[in-house]
């Protein structure tokens, strides 16, 4: 019975896990790649890369951004620096005394915007930049934040599928390992309960062989009274044969003493 009653709560969680990953997969795939829990969202900037465009060469930071709460953890998204700054100034406009005072990298005016120790340096301006305005949570349901987090529709959509198929396999990967836990804790429960089993039927022969000791004790015990009690009844018939005996003799002993005093 506590098999059964386990075996349906475990299947049960394991469908009610399953249910879940699966609607928040269609609430993904229904509203497309807008679809952004910002005010749950991380951001982080994982590095930069320089790219070339016929004679034009800029760079693009890669901005990892993770969803707790979505079936589709994370996607990275590719934003120059005049997003960042397009970002901030709209920002500001709507939100002017929280944003004006916060950190970030100035525009270059000489030397190279493609020098490595100067985009190391704008990179993490613009990392301290990102993650303030994401602690802060006015900020987080900007529009302008929503915008600036959602995959453009000019992103590389096969890449966006490849990221959607390994997010699905990891989610798949997910399930099984807990389908595969499950299942050792299900086989745990079962060896356990076998054991519970085991043990109940050894104090039962344990209960039973109690009771037959007893019995037999009891029956030890009344033989003895028996024969403590056969004894002492044959104890007293040899006494009282003894005094009978003693009492029979007596009187004649005397007779032949009178007897004997007479002839003389």
């Amino acid at each position: 019975m506590v098999n059964e009653i386990a075996g349906s709560n475990n299947s049960l969680g394991t469908e009610e896990a399953v249910s879940e990953k699966l609607v928040n997969l269609l609430k993904c795939l229904g509203k497309g790649d807008d679809y952004t829990d910002v005010e749950t969202a991380e951001a982080s900037i994982k590095g930069f890369e320089v790219v070339s465009q016929g004679r034009e060469k800029y760079t693009v930071y890669k901005v990892e951004v993770v969803y707790p709460h979505s079936l589709l953890r994370a996607r990275t998204i590719h934003r120059r620096y005049s997003d960042f700054h397009q970002l901030r100034a709209e920002l500001i406009r709507e939100n002017t005394e929280l944003v004006s005072s916060l950190p970030f990298p100035s525009k270059r005016f000489f030397g190279s915007n493609l020098d490595k120790a100067f985009l190391d340096r704008r990179l993490e301006g613009l990392q301290v930049f990102l993650r303030t305005v994401l602690e802060m949570k006015d900020l987080k349901k900007d529009k302008a934040l929503q915008s600036f987090l959602s995959m453009d529709s000019n992103e590389n959509s096969e890449d966006a599928t490849k990221m959607l198929q390994q997010q699905l396999e990891e989610t798949v990967d997910v399930l099984k390992d807990n389908l595969r836990v499950s299942h050792c804790l299900q086989t745990d429960l079962e060896d356990l309960i076998n054991l519970k089993e085991e043990k109940d039927q050894e104090i039962e022969n344990l209960i039973q062989e109690n009771k037959m000791l007893r019995r037999k004790k009891d029956s030890v015990m009344k033989l003895l009274r028996s024969m403590l009690l056969y004894d002492s009844r044959a104890r007293i018939r040899m006494i009282l044969l003894g005094l009978f005996i003693n009492i029979a003799k007596g009187p004649k002993g005397n007779s032949t003493s009178i007897t004997h005093e007479e002839n003389l």
